[in-house]
């Protein structure tokens, strides 16, 4: 299973992150694929300029698992354990508070699968079409929870795309801070939101 790194702006990825990528390894047979702007071109083609790197970002995950499948991790994402939600042939989302479902953490077993073609298309228009101080949450949790209602129930198995509870890849909010105890036996991942793109990064 191909697992997605991505790191765009041409800056070195800060090393803060790897503490957390090295735990990408957990996952049995996973390749892990660094993607920059330097080799971007050899995994995906045509990107319109969007001068946002965030959502530039958001785009180029959904092209990525589009063209490729796989599982796509922010850099601050820690795996807790392997699982076989990471190696499903199916599609897998996780909540990251009772109403917004995240894309910090994305698995999809095969390629062409539409719904991240109608993501990326989605990403696109609203870049150019919109001027929003939250356009990266338009087009990224926002974008991916409202996508996700037009197909029906999210917060069960459709159409071979299941969304899982917070406890599972997000055990905390974007506004908390990590305690160990979130962990629990169905716990995968922890996302640590440090805001790398913001206008205040934590590394």
């Amino acid at each position: 299973m191909k697992i997605w790194k991505i790191w765009l702006g041409g800056n070195p990825i800060p090393e803060g992150f790897k503490k957390y990528t090295d735990t990408w390894n957990k996952i049995s047979g996973g390749e892990i694929i660094t993607v920059t702007d330097d080799n971007l071109h050899e995994f995906v083609t045509d990107i319109p300029h969007i001068e946002n790197i965030q959502v530039r970002n958001h785009l180029v995950r959904y092209l990525l698992l589009f063209n490729y499948g796989g599982i796509y991790l922010d850099l601050d994402v820690e795996v807790i354990r392997d699982g076989e939600l990471w190696h499903s042939k199916h599609t897998h989302f996780g909540y990251e508070s009772e109403s917004w479902v995240n894309n910090h953490v994305m698995i999809t077993g095969k390629q062409d699968n539409p719904l991240f073609q109608t993501f990326a298309l989605n990403t696109i228009a609203i870049s150019q079409v919109r001027s929003l101080q939250e356009v990266e949450l338009e087009t990224g949790p926002r974008l991916v929870t409202n996508t996700l209602h037009t197909i029906g129930e999210i917060k069960c198995k459709v159409n071979n795309i299941f969304t899982h509870p917070e406890s599972v890849f997000s055990g905390h909010r974007w506004y908390e801070t990590y305690k160990p105890e979130e962990i629990r036996p169905e716990t995968l991942s922890v996302h640590h939101y440090l805001h790398s793109w913001g206008k205040n990064p934590k590394v």
